[in-house]
């Protein structure tokens, strides 16, 4: 009879869900890292056009993102220690990188995206993980940059914006 009741009660608690609510309040700076609302989006990707240099070549336009899930989800995050709150729209970095065929079971070492403001910023292999996101939109507005084209910026939800890439003009892929 207590088997039964310890099997209905954790059906139940599986059935509703005991996951704990995940807190976007930016006034939290505990908050920072946090993902909130995420959700499959029904957004198209602009038109794009970047590299893959180094270990691999390939000039990377919208057919290389062809089946990726789009999403639109909110995070905390750090501008220069502030913490703040946006609204993304993109990609996982993991899914893109599956797609191109850079996989963690191959041989890189790291990961240099280069902005179109001369910009480096360079991550590991074991730094890559599911907080990183190429994004296309930030509080619904496309990236764009002065030359008025679309542009993809990397996004880490756990780093300060200053470790960010904006405006993605080729990812070099190093030993």
């Amino acid at each position: 009879m207590k088997k039964n009741i310890l099997m209905v009660l954790v059906a139940l608690l599986l059935l509703t869900g005991c996951e704990k609510k995940v807190d976007c309040n930016p006034k939290k700076s505990e908050n920072v890292g946090n993902v909130c609302n995420l959700k499959e989006s029904k957004e198209e990707l602009p038109s794009l056009d970047f590299l893959l240099l180094g270990l691999m070549s390939a000039n990377i336009r919208n057919e290389q993102f062809e089946g990726l899930k789009i999403y639109t989800f909110d995070a905390v995050t750090k501008n220069n220690g502030e913490v703040i709150k946006h609204n993304y729209t993109g990609i996982k970095l993991k899914d893109f990188l599956e797609k191109q065929n850079i996989t963690f079971d191959k041989k890189f070492g790291s990961l240099v995206f280069s902005s179109v403001n001369y910009t480096k910023v360079e991550y590991k292999k074991e730094d890559i993980d599911d907080n990183m996101w190429l994004v296309f939109q930030i509080d619904n507005k496309e990236i764009k940059l002065n030359d008025n084209k679309s542009y993809l910026t990397l996004i880490n939800t756990e780093l300060d914006t200053n470790s960010w890439a904006y405006g993605i003009q080729n990812i070099i892929i190093k030993k």
